[in-house]
């Protein structure tokens, strides 16, 4: 029941996932983690795949002109509901 950093392998990319549990199936990320570089819902499609909980702590308020990271958070919270993971988040 280690709780450890771990990669996973997304068409030929590597995906970093900072703190996982394998056996409790869950990871943890920041927000920067998963929105802050260019990924895509394959991406967040094989995370959702991967766990079947999700945390995501630092979710800052969003704001219209921040498209990129509108977009990215759109297409994570639609892969990881797709996937029936669970999204447990800590926002400001």
């Amino acid at each position: 029941s280690d709780i450890e950093p771990m990669v996973l392998d997304v068409q030929g990319r590597e995906v970093y996932v900072p703190m996982a549990s394998e056996d409790y199936n869950i990871a943890r990320f920041t927000f920067k983690d998963l929105c802050g570089s260019p990924k895509g819902a394959a991406d967040f499609l094989a995370i959702g795949e991967q766990f079947n909980t999700i945390f995501i702590e630092d979710v800052p308020r969003l704001k219209f002109n921040e498209v990129n990271l509108v977009r990215r958070w759109i297409t994570l919270v639609d892969s990881l509901y797709e996937c029936h993971a669970k999204l447990i988040l800590c926002a400001e």
